[in-house]
């Protein structure tokens, strides 16, 4: 007998209040310029995919001089997205994540990002 999953990814797709963002997936840009100078502006790989984006808690790290919080984020995208790797950033409304881990899942159906915010 074929294993099902608990709730079908057709049901989930079909609720619209559950991907509320949009978000691009943007991978860095490789070469030079005509002047030598490595390209730094990054390229969208992926556009205005439907997401939502929610905490994970997050760290205290402290210095010698200075103590600062380090949140973590999960993105939850509609969709498999394979092609999505640990060195792209993930734009949500307006605000950059580096992909710390990106998350497929077994059968194929939907992927999750593990992110940080970009400082």
């Amino acid at each position: 007998m074929a294993r099902m999953d608990m709730i079908h990814p057709q049901f989930l797709n079909s609720i619209p209040e559950q991907y509320p963002d949009k978000c691009d997936i943007l991978e860095p840009a490789t070469g030079t310029d005509d002047w030598g100078e490595p390209i730094d502006d990054p390229v969208v790989l992926l556009a205005n995919l439907d997401c939502l984006i929610s905490a994970d808690g997050g760290d205290e790290r402290k210095r010698d001089d200075s103590t600062y919080v380090e949140a973590d984020y999960y993105i939850s995208l509609k969709g498999y997205y394979p092609d999505i790797k640990e060195n792209m950033t993930a734009r949500v409304n307006g605000n950059d994540y580096n992909i710390t881990l990106p998350e497929h899942s077994s059968r194929s159906k939907r992927t999750r990002l593990a992110v940080e915010v970009v400082e």
